[in-house]
């Protein structure tokens, strides 16, 4: 963990950083066994805007709008952090 930031691996391109991801939470009980079953997906935020998520899409238009690279990165991770700077 960086600054607080978890270390995630992206499920779309596979590499494991600190930098801003879109997590979408699914965890289910397994009806036979009653076991917790975490079924989430992490991608970061480009990876994921790649994928058609419009969330991600917007908010890579908007750091491109002060940004010179929307790599993910410190630099958009800050961007991220305080959107309104």
């Amino acid at each position: 963990m960086t600054d607080g930031r978890l270390s995630r691996a992206c499920v779309k391109c596979g590499v494991e950083d600190t930098h801003t991801h879109h997590v979408q939470y699914s965890a289910v009980t397994h009806p036979v066994t009653g076991e917790g079953i975490d079924l989430s997906v992490s991608k970061h935020v480009q990876c994921c805007a790649e994928d058609g998520c419009e969330i991600c899409a917007a908010d890579v238009e908007a750091a491109s709008a002060v940004l010179t690279d929307t790599s993910p990165s410190d630099e958009f991770t800050a961007f991220m952090i305080d959107k309104e700077a």
